[in-house]
C-alpha cells in the first residue's frame, strides 16, 4: 500500500514538474527509489538523490529549473526546444528516405541486414544559401550515426545533400567509420559480413 502511495506522489510530481515548469510547485515524496529523474517540460531534467529510510524529501522541481542553464551532460548544448531546432528536425525528418537509401547501399556490403537511421542519431553540421538572398537553393551537410540492433553503432557518414526547387540530390558523401566488431555484442556478431 506504501508503495502504491509513493508511486502515486512520484507520479503526481512528474506531471506537475512537465505542466507547469513555471510554476513554484513543492514536491513531496517518501523515499522508496534512491534516485528520481524528472523530465521537465523545457527540456530539462533533474536526477533527484532521495533519503533513506521514511524520512520526507521536499524539493522545489520549478525554482531549480530556473537556477540552472539547460544544457547536456558535457555542458555544451541547449537543451530548450527554439525555432531553429524545430526546423533542423523537421528538414532531417524530411531527409530520412535519402539518408536511409544512401546507407542501406553503402552499408550492404558490410552487415546482412539494413542499418537504422533515426532522427536523433543525426546531426546537422551546416545549411548554406547557395542563391542569394531568399534563393531557395541549398546546401547541407549532415553527420549520421547508423545503428543495428539495441543500438549498435554500425559507422558514421557526413553526407551534403542539395536542396532546391528541382528536389534533393546528394552531392558529397564520405564515410568515416566502419562497424567495430568489439561494439557487436556475441548474438548480434552475425550481421557482420
Amino acid at each position: 500500500m506504501k508503495k502504491h502511495v509513493i508511486a502515486g506522489v512520484l507520479c503526481g510530481a512528474f506531471l506537475m514538474a512537465t505542466t507547469s515548469v513555471f510554476a513554484s510547485s513543492v514536491i513531496e515524496a517518501t523515499s522508496f527509489p534512491s534516485k528520481v529523474t524528472f523530465f521537465l517540460a523545457n527540456g530539462l531534467s533533474k536526477e533527484v538523490q532521495l533519503q533513506e529510510g521514511n524520512e520526507v524529501l521536499a524539493y522545489n522541481v520549478a525554482e531549480e529549473a530556473h537556477s540552472e542553464q539547460a544544457s547536456d551532460a558535457d555542458g555544451n548544448k541547449s537543451l530548450e526546444d527554439s525555432r531553429e531546432q524545430q526546423l533542423q528536425d523537421m528538414l532531417v525528418l524530411t531527409l530520412l528516405p535519402h539518408l536511409k537509401e544512401k546507407l542501406d547501399e553503402v552499408y550492404s556490403d558490410v552487415i546482412s541486414i539494413p542499418p537504422v537511421i533515426s532522427p536523433d542519431s543525426v546531426n546537422v553540421k551546416s545549411i548554406e544559401r547557395v542563391a542569394a538572398f531568399r534563393g531557395f537553393d541549398f546546401l547541407i551537410t549532415i553527420d549520421a550515426q547508423p545503428i543495428v540492433g539495441p543500438h549498435i553503432p554500425v559507422g558514421e557518414d557526413v553526407l551534403t545533400y542539395r536542396i532546391s526547387s528541382d528536389g534533393v540530390e546528394l552531392k558529397h558523401f564520405e564515410h568515416l567509420k566502419d562497424p567495430d566488431m568489439e561494439d557487436f555484442l556475441p548474438n548480434y556478431q552475425n550481421l557482420l559480413k
